[in-house]
């Protein structure tokens, strides 16, 4: 379960692991990939190279995250997501995160609609 974002989020502790509070939420996110990850197939993202995801009212992320990881990790997939977020602390907070994960910011403005890489 250690990923940079799941840190950032305050999901997982330092050494990576679930903190006790965040086992349903992280439950929920698995669940979401679950999901996810066979329509990506059904749908025929998997074959492609880069696959685009918008999360329109994306709030503090878990599930925008969970895609782009899901996407690159377990298709290995370049993903481009893009969070769409109207509440400026949680950009804030979700690009600090997308920073530390990917080296890019993902959060755009509610309008116009930004598209960062």
């Amino acid at each position: 379960a250690d990923a940079p974002w799941l840190r950032s989020l305050g999901l997982a502790g330092a050494d990576g692991r679930i903190l006790a509070d965040a086992t349903d939420k992280f439950r929920q996110i698995n669940r979401y990939v679950e999901l996810l990850l066979p329509l990506c197939e059904q749908a025929g993202l998997a074959g492609r190279d880069t696959v685009r995801v918008f999360d329109m009212g994306s709030g503090k992320g878990y599930l925008t995250f969970a895609a782009w990881h899901a996407l690159t990790r377990s298709l290995g997939r370049r993903a481009e997501v893009t969070g769409i977020e109207a509440r400026p602390d949680l950009v804030e907070l979700c690009n600090a995160a997308a920073l530390a994960a990917t080296g890019a910011t993902l959060w755009g403005s509610p309008l116009p609609i930004s598209v960062t890489p």
